[in-house]
């Protein structure tokens, strides 16, 4: 109970900081979504005052097509680009159609459902921007098309008609699609397929090529911006995606920039990726001065002018950069594969369940170490012969000692009462300690009596021989107790640990069609376990992901049926921009309960029952009931072992019905024939705090009743105690609570008492008929406690003389 106090501690711990991640996590998307915006902004900047040949511009309008939910900040970007173009207000005007033009598009041709609209402001933008500028990619290419018709067709009326303008016409129509099909790749992203992989890097090099020729003549200060920002993405692109990326991105810069420069920058790429492994700032110190040997050997000095303040700026700001960690080159490097991804998760899973497995383990082991104890006292205690066993013995031996004896009218005539008294010391010292000693025979008998020696001897042989035969004819019926309780205990712990980690694939789809809807699509998504769920996707687009981590529970716990904690978001990639998300089953239900107990008036001040309630680390709570047969502290010894017994069970995790077959064995291997029966009732309640599931085993005990909206029920079943009969007589009754039930467990001297009134007057019979229904219904309290009191003091007026135990279980939600 110490654990789970500490573990609810840690849950609450958890659940009072969620909000504070959750809103950590939404600021740093926020702020990661407008630098990237603004990036694309600046890009759109570039690409759309870049001149193609014959005059166009088509490549500010192709990134505008290609992408997707990056549209208002392209916008911006190309509008503030049309001073350094030819007719500004035509080219607005154009994008701006475009713009049009694709969400009528959208709305009116290309009408996919994008699911429903989600509640949350932030939530909703981005649902809006999916949806209208995420049509088919045909379209897309079609309106580029038909754009860069308009733009090409007003630049050949204001020009004259001149053949230049009709050519940059052409060169714009027929270029534009095509580059809105690579350029959609790379805002598509690295799907994992061959397919999109390759659509993804030629739209990487399309873009890198395009900004790079860009900003060639762009220079600030006498450093050239496309040199600085070619030789920096070169050693980033080498750093992050290894030696052969790194050279090929450097090619790319290079011919865009200035072909002649292409091999410095494929050099430098390849001095990065050589000599990274052994010091990263003499990897880059050896790419600068690889470049500028090519830079010289081609320009001469003239490189020290136009390539050296561009190339060792860019060394000292991707030095400075790295080392502080802005370049999110601290992970393993490159982003984890979709394969990757699942090693990962896998891993994961196969951790979980080996420390599932360890805590499984250790508490079957614990519940036996626990047990033993138990075993060896109830052990030490059946085994010895029972008082009338030990008094036959000493019945036998003085039987065969005294006969012909001279003075066996003295001790068995005048001094009867003197030897009733040593047969009873005898006994008792038998029973207490296992052997007859010689302090029990009065000292007058043993000056009398010369055959004491032999007497005593004979009663302990006697005495030992008894238990002897006992343990011999119990001990193969042991034997096969203990086989087979260990074989049940072993194969119920191995099907909960496979079913714990069982992959849900129905679930699975289901959960990854919940998540697409709310704008969440992660590369690798599990979903295993039984009645406790385990979600874990990984690979999420940390910059996408906005959906509120509210919206993300409810939507999946309607589809797994379970209630569910806080989804706990982690970056999963040293760059921040992936996530990995998890969700587990948590309560559904909490249990207010009440007990109370009364010893009867036989009972010598010693109750006989045993009423325990508690809750396990895998979120079940039991309540027990065990009624020993007897009275007093033989009835109590019963009780308690069974109650002791199975609570040290359920808690380590055994499934009811094993814990009751093996305790049933327990109690029948006791000695052999005795007057003391070691048998009792058990009223068990299993409430499975997850899912509402419950369960009312009862083995001759004592009918409970359900109070449920007002309404009483009555649940009863005919069996024996257990420990009587060689098989389980035990009957389990299934049913679902709900908020507001409330369970009443009693013991037999409960419902008892109205018989004891009736047969001391008949007339009685209908005033005492259907009590306890009607204290129920009638003169219900809510307050548990006293009304379990309520009941005791009832049945107590009513006569009550057995034992008395009521428990009051009333579910709610947690």
């Amino acid at each position: 109970m110490q654990n789970q106090r500490q573990g609810s501690g840690r849950r609450q711990a958890v659940e009072r900081g969620l909000p504070a991640a959750g809103m950590k996590l939404r600021q740093r998307a926020f702020v990661d979504e407008a630098v990237r915006g603004l990036a694309y902004a600046g890009a759109a900047y570039l690409l759309g005052g870049c001149r193609l040949p014959f005059g166009s511009y088509p490549l500010g309008l192709a990134l505008f097509c290609a992408s997707g939910k990056w549209i208002p900040y392209i916008l911006i970007g190309l509008i503030a680009s049309t001073p350094a173009v030819p007719y500004p207000s035509v080219y607005i005007g154009v994008y701006i159609i475009t713009f049009l033009l694709r969400a009528a598009t959208r709305i009116f041709i290309d009408t996919a459902d994008g699911g429903e609209a989600p509640s949350a402001p932030s939530t909703r933008l981005k649902w809006l921007r999916a949806r209208f500028f995420n049509e088919n990619i045909s379209l897309r290419m079609t309106t580029s098309s038909l754009c860069a018709f308009i733009s090409g067709l007003y630049t050949i009326i204001a020009g004259g008609y001149r053949y230049y303008d009709l050519f940059g016409a052409l060169f714009s129509i027929i270029l534009s699609p095509a580059l809105v099909w690579l350029l959609a790749g790379w805002f598509a992203g690295d799907g994992g397929d061959i397919k999109k992989r390759l659509r993804y890097l030629a739209g990487a090099a399309v873009l890198l090529g395009g900004l790079c020729y860009s900003a060639r003549d762009i220079v600030i200060m006498g450093i050239s911006a496309a040199a600085f920002s070619a030789f920096f993405v070169t050693l980033w692109v080498c750093r992050r995606h290894g030696v052969l990326a790194g050279a090929a991105a450097g090619l790319i810069c290079g011919v865009a920039y200035e072909p002649v420069y292409a091999p410095l920058f494929v050099l430098a790429g390849i001095a990065e990726g050589l000599l990274y492994g052994v010091s990263p700032t003499l990897a880059t110190a050896a790419a600068f001065a690889s470049g500028m040997t090519w830079g010289l050997y081609i320009d001469g000095t003239d490189a020290l002018t136009r390539l050296l303040p561009g190339l060792l700026l860019s060394s000292a700001a991707f030095c400075g950069a790295e080392r502080a960690g802005l370049l999110g080159l601290s992970g393993t490097g490159e982003l984890p594969s979709v394969k990757e991804e699942k090693l990962i998760a896998e891993t994961e899973r196969a951790k979980r369940r080996i420390k599932s497995d360890e805590d499984k383990l250790l508490a079957v082991s614990g519940s036996f170490a626990s047990l033993s104890e138990i075993f060896y006292s109830l052990s030490d205690r059946l085994r010895r012969p029972g008082i009338i066993d030990l008094r036959r013995i000493c019945d036998r031996v003085f039987d065969k000692t005294c006969t012909g004896c001279a003075k066996r009218d003295i001790c068995w005539g005048l001094e009867y009462g003197y030897s009733l008294d040593m047969m009873a010391k005898l006994c008792s010292g038998l029973h207490e300690r296992g052997r007859a000693e010689a302090d029990c025979i009065p000292e007058s008998i043993k000056k009398r009596c010369p055959n004491i020696p032999q007497i005593i001897a004979d009663i302990n042989s006697g005495c030992a021989s008894l238990t002897e035969s006992v343990l011999r004819g119990e001990k193969i019926g042991i034997f096969a107790l203990d086989y087979d309780a260990m074989s049940r205990i072993l194969i119920d712990a191995v099907e909960e640990m496979r079913a714990d980690f069982e992959r849900a694939g129905d679930t699975e789809s289901r959960v990854l069609g919940a998540l697409a809807n709310l704008g969440i699509i992660p590369s690798v998504l599990y979903v295993y376990g039984g009645r406790r769920k385990f979600i874990s996707a990984r690979g999420i687009d940390a910059a996408g992901t906005k959906t509120d981590a509210g919206a993300i529970k409810r939507a999946l716990e309607r589809i797994t049926g379970c209630r569910l904690e806080d989804p706990l978001f982690e970056f999963c990639d040293g760059r921040g921009q992936r996530l990995s998300m998890t969700l587990t089953t948590k309560r559904k239900y909490a249990v207010e309960r009440a007990c109370q107990t009364a010893a009867g008036e036989l009972s010598d001040g010693v109750c006989g029952d045993s009423a325990v309630m508690f809750e396990t680390e895998n979120d079940y709570f039991y309540a027990l009931i065990s009624d020993g047969m007897g009275t007093g502290g033989d009835a109590a010894f019963s009780s308690g072992v069974c109650s002791i017994f199975l609570e040290k069970m359920l808690v380590a995790g055994n499934k009811i019905t094993t814990a009751l077959r093996m305790l049933n064995g327990v109690l029948r291997s006791r000695g052999g024939a005795r007057e003391l029966e070691c048998s009792a009732t058990v009223d068990l309640l299993e409430v499975d705090l997850l899912t509402g599931a419950a369960a009312l085993i009862k083995s001759g005990a004592a009918p409970t009743y359900v109070r449920r909206a007002g309404g009483i029920f009555k649940l009863q079943s005919k069996t024996l105690p257990i420990g009587i009969l060689s098989a389980l007589d035990a009957q389990l009754t299934r049913l679902e609570v709900s908020e507001g039930d409330v369970v009443v467990m009693l013991s037999d001297g409960v419902l008892d008492a109205a018989k004891e009134k009736e047969r001391e007057n008949e007339a009685g019979r209908t005033e005492c008929e259907g009590w306890l229904p009607n204290l129920l219904s009638r003169e219900w309290e809510e307050d548990l406690g006293r009304m379990a009191k309520k009941i005791i003091g009832r049945a107590q007026s009513l006569g009550a003389r057995d034992d008395l135990s009521v428990i009051i279980v009333r579910i709610g939600l947690y």
